[in-house]
C-alpha cells in the first residue's frame, strides 16, 4: 500500500520547490519545509484527467514527449557559453537532448518534440533546425513540434517528464493518468514527493543525457523502455496504476485533506519556532 502524508516529510523553499542538497543545507539541525506554493501550475491539470482520458488497451504505442527548451546549464559552462556551439549546447540541455536524439533516428517508438520557442534568454536559444553534426549542414532535425493538447498526449501509452528549471509540473497529472511515466530519478522535489516515488514501481527510469558534450552516452535508453513496455504490457500496466495511486493518496483519499490540514498546521509550528525573535 502506499504511505499516507507524513509531517515529517514537509519541506521548503522559494518556489515550491528545492534542488537536494543545495538550499536549506547550511542549517542541518532544522527540517526544511515544503510549502505547497503555484497550486493550479502543479495540481491544477489534475482534475482534467479523468474525463479525457481513455483504457490502457487503446493508447498508441508511442512514448510522447512536449516540454520548453528548459533546463539549467553547468556553472562553468553558463559563464562561457560563447565558447559552446548550438550542437552542444543542445547536448548539454537534456530535454533538447531527447528531441534531437529520436529526430535523427525517425524513432517509430518515441514522438519527442520541444514546444516552439520560449526563450527565456539568448544562451537557451537553439535553432529550430539542427545540423546532424558539426560539419553535414545539409542535414538537420527539426527539433520543435505543434503543441499537443492534454487529451491528445493521453492517447499515448507512456508520457515522458522531464525536468526543466526545477520540477516538471506536469508529473501530477501525467502520474495520475492510465498511461505510464518514463522520466529520469527526480534530482527535485515539492509537495508531491517525488524523491519517494519508486522506479519500476510508480514510473519508469530513464537515462538522463550527460552534463558534458564529450560522453554521447545519454538518454539512449528511451526507446528500449518503450520496446519493454509494449513487450510486457501488464507490468507496465501496473506501473501506471501505482502512479495514479499515488496521486490519488495525495489529492483524492478521503483522508487527504485532513493530512493536508494538519501539515499546514505543523509548517506554521515550524515556521514559528525557527524564526520568531528570541
Amino acid at each position: 500500500s502506499l504511505p499516507r502524508l507524513d509531517l515529517e516529510l514537509a519541506v521548503t523553499s522559494d518556489g515550491n520547490c528545492f534542488h537536494h542538497g543545495e538550499r536549506a543545507s547550511h542549517l542541518p539541525h532544522l527540517h526544511p519545509i515544503i510549502f505547497k506554493l503555484k497550486t493550479q501550475r502543479h495540481f491544477g491539470f489534475v482534475y482534467d484527467v479523468q474525463p479525457i482520458d481513455i483504457p490502457w488497451e487503446q493508447k498508441k504505442n508511442v512514448a510522447d514527449f512536449r516540454g520548453a527548451l528548459s533546463g539549467q546549464y553547468p556553472m562553468e559552462v553558463e559563464q562561457n557559453i560563447g565558447d559552446y556551439s548550438l550542437h552542444e549546447r543542445c547536448h548539454i540541455l537534456s530535454r533538447c537532448w531527447l528531441a534531437y536524439q529520436h529526430g535523427a533516428k525517425n524513432s517509430t517508438l518515441v514522438d519527442a518534440k520541444l514546444s516552439l520557442p520560449f526563450v527565456e534568454s539568448r544562451s537557451k536559444w537553439i535553432a529550430r533546425f539542427l545540423a546532424l553534426d558539426d560539419v553535414d549542414n545539409d542535414a538537420a532535425v527539426d527539433l520543435y513540434g505543434e503543441e499537443i493538447s492534454m487529451e491528445r498526449l493521453l492517447q499515448y501509452k507512456a508520457l515522458i517528464m522531464m525536468e526543466g528549471n526545477d520540477v516538471s509540473s506536469g508529473l501530477k497529472w501525467a502520474l495520475f493518468s492510465k498511461s505510464v511515466v518514463l522520466m529520469p530519478e527526480p534530482s527535485f522535489t515539492s509537495w508531491a514527493m517525488e524523491e519517494y516515488l519508486e522506479p519500476w514501481v510508480h514510473y519508469i527510469p530513464i537515462t538522463l543525457s550527460s552534463r558534458t558534450y564529450t560522453d554521447s552516452s545519454g538518454l539512449t535508453d528511451v526507446e528500449e523502455k518503450m520496446q519493454w513496455v509494449i513487450d510486457n504490457d501488464s507490468e507496465a500496466r501496473q506501473i501506471a496504476q501505482n502512479g495514479r495511486l499515488w496521486i490519488y493518496d495525495l489529492l483524492f483519499h478521503p483522508d487527504a485533506k485532513t493530512d493536508e490540514l494538519r501539515i499546514i498546521d505543523e509548517i506554521a509550528l515550524r515556521y514559528g519556532a525557527h524564526f520568531a525573535a528570541t
